[in-house]
C-alpha cells in the first residue's frame, strides 16, 4: 500500500472520528430538532467552513460505512436463505422418491395405506351439505390435495382438503404443508389397520377446513 493511499485512509478515519466526536458532542446539546448531515439545525448554523466540511465528509463515510454492511448483510442472508431452500429441497427429493417406490411395491407393510372418507356431511360455501364418497392410497412420507364433491343440485361445489401420511399417522384436513400441529384429525396406527378399520362419527371444529359432522374415515393398509 503506497503512501499516498495511507494518507488518505488516515484522513477518512479522522475525518469520521471528528464527525463522531461531534455528533456526540451535539447530541447531547439537543435530542429532538431538526438536522443537517446529522447535525442539529441550529448547531449546523454555528459550525463554521472548516467544521461542516469535516462534518460533511464525516456524514458522507459513515453512510457509506452503513450501507455496506446493509449490503453484506442482505448478502449473508440471501446464502443463508440459500442454502435452507436447497437442504429443503434435498429433503422433498429424497421424500418423493420414497414415495414412488413405495407405490411400485417397494418398502415395508404399512407404508401404503388407503383411506376411505363417506357418510355426514362437511362444508360447502358456508353450509353443510352432503358429498360424493371418496376412496384414494396414501403413502408414508406423501402429501396431496383431495378434491370433494358435493352432490345432487351442489354437485359443482368442491371442497380441496390437503392430507398426508407420516410414520404411521395419517394426518386429515391440513391447513399447513410442513407442520402436523396444524391438522384437524391426526390418526394413529393401529393393528385393525391391517383389515380396515371404520372410524365412526368424526366431527370437526370450525376452524378447519371441512367442518366435517359426523363422517367415516376407513383406512387399511394396502401392502
Amino acid at each position: 500500500m503506497g503512501w499516498q493511499s495511507r494518507t488518505m485512509i488516515n484522513k477518512i478515519s479522522k475525518g469520521i472520528f471528528r464527525f463522531v466526536y461531534l455528533m456526540a458532542t451535539l447530541t447531547l446539546l439537543s435530542s429532538c430538532t431538526n438536522r443537517v448531515y446529522g447535525v442539529p439545525e441550529e448547531q449546523w448554523l454555528l459550525l463554521d467552513k472548516n467544521e461542516r466540511l469535516e462534518t460533511i465528509k464525516g456524514y458522507n463515510a459513515v453512510k457509506k460505512i452503513n450501507a455496506e454492511r446493509r449490503l453484506i448483510a442482505q448478502q449473508q442472508q440471501y446464502e443463508q436463505e440459500k442454502q435452507q431452500q436447497l437442504q429443503l429441497d434435498l429433503i422433498n427429493a429424497e421424500k418423493q422418491h420414497k414415495v414412488e417406490s413405495i407405490y411400485q411395491g417397494y418398502g415395508h407393510y404399512g407404508d401404503l395405506v388407503r383411506v376411505t372418507i363417506q357418510n355426514g356431511k362437511i362444508d360447502f360455501n358456508g353450509k353443510h351439505r352432503l358429498y360424493q364418497p371418496i376412496s384414494f392410497k396414501l403413502a408414508d412420507g406423501e402429501q396431496k390435495t383431495i378434491t370433494i364433491n358435493a352432490t345432487g343440485k351442489y354437485r359443482h361445489y368442491k371442497r380441496n382438503v390437503l392430507i398426508s401420511y407420516e410414520d404411521g399417522v395419517v394426518l386429515f384436513d391440513c391447513n399447513n404443508h410442513r407442520h402436523s400441529s396444524s391438522c384437524a384429525k391426526h390418526f394413529a396406527h393401529e393393528p385393525e389397520w391391517r383389515r380396515g378399520k371404520r372410524y365412526k362419527h368424526v366431527s370437526l371444529h370450525k376452524s378447519s377446513k371441512t367442518e366435517a359432522q359426523d363422517i367415516s374415515v376407513i383406512i387399511q393398509h394396502i401392502h
